[in-house]
């Protein structure tokens, strides 16, 4: 019965996050203002937990000391929200609920080391900056640049939400680091909020042994983040013989739970290995990487 509840709670999280994206989905990528960040929170907090108390979440998010406010006692739900003051709501959030554990006892001190404007990082909020880039709760689009002062899209703001029910999201930074094959593609067939199907076609003469389940990716500010959701073991070991293809139909679930996306700019992505046959040697395989993108509207 319990399970039978958290899968109809992590159904409810993610309608709310389809419902917060129509919202505002008339505009073209306006910025997310505090108020709409603090609504997108609630209710997400809300399908997961049940009745807050209030159906304010102004309310809500004081009460619980998401939101602490200006030195005037305003909270100006109105402003846009920039990137820092969300990382800050996420970790005292996180703080607040079963989500503690979220947050390690010690940060290391060269988790900014690298990004070109650390120093642009407002000193009152440093913990929480180096917190949300630690737990890949930072959504810049960047692995150079954090832009603190920039104010938060609308799918950096899902992507936000999502995540942090999820672990965090990991920004991909290596595409070109993995070989091509020019003669094996991956073709996302259809795609809907809660699966995707997919079709890796090998014209080579090399046989392509599937590693491991593919990744899905969401983008954020020209970035593109792990999700952790996947299918469990559906290519996991799987080969595509050459000159043949192979279909998968990919179910989106996460701690065994099945997640419904909001909409947005996805990737699938396949790591293979090629290899003369099905149960080549490692030594004489070479690995690559497939991918194929597709949009949840």
């Amino acid at each position: 019965m319990r399970k039978q509840l958290s899968r109809l709670l992590t159904l409810a999280l993610c309608a709310c996050l389809l419902l917060g994206a129509t919202a505002y989905a008339a505009e073209k990528e306006p910025a997310v203002t505090r108020g709409q960040f603090i609504q997108q929170l609630y209710d997400a907090h809300k399908a997961r937990n049940g009745y807050l108390g209030t159906t304010d979440p102004v309310a809500w998010a004081v009460s619980l000391g998401v939101v602490q406010g200006y030195g005037d006692g305003s909270i100006r739900a109105d402003a846009a929200i920039t990137r820092t003051q969300m990382a800050v709501m996420l970790y005292r959030y996180a703080s607040m609920t079963s989500l503690k554990t979220l947050i390690p006892p010690v940060l290391a001190a060269d988790i900014l080391d690298g990004y070109t404007d650390a120093a642009s990082v407002p000193p009152w909020a440093e913990q929480q900056v180096k917190w949300a880039v630690s737990t890949d709760l930072w959504f810049s689009g960047s692995a150079a640049r954090l832009g603190p002062g920039d104010k938060v899209s609308r799918a950096e703001c899902e992507t936000a939400v999502l995540a942090i029910y999820l672990g965090g999201a990991a920004l991909e930074t290596d595409w070109d680091g993995y070989n091509r094959a020019s003669d094996a593609k991956l073709t996302v067939d259809s795609a809907s909020t809660d699966k995707a199907a997919f079709t890796i076609q090998n014209s080579s003469a090399d046989w392509l042994n599937c590693e491991t389940g593919s990744g899905l990716y969401k983008k954020a500010n020209g970035g593109w983040y792990l999700l952790n959701v996947y299918t469990p073991s559906q290519t996991n070991g799987a080969t595509v013989a050459p000159g043949t293809g192979k279909t998968w139909e990919q179910t989106y679930w996460s701690g065994g739970l099945l997640v419904i996306l909001p909409a947005g700019e996805y990737r699938i992505a396949q790591k293979t290995q090629r290899g003369a046959t099905p149960h080549s040697d490692s030594l004489y395989r070479t690995e690559c990487r497939l991918s194929a993108d597709f949009t949840i509207s």
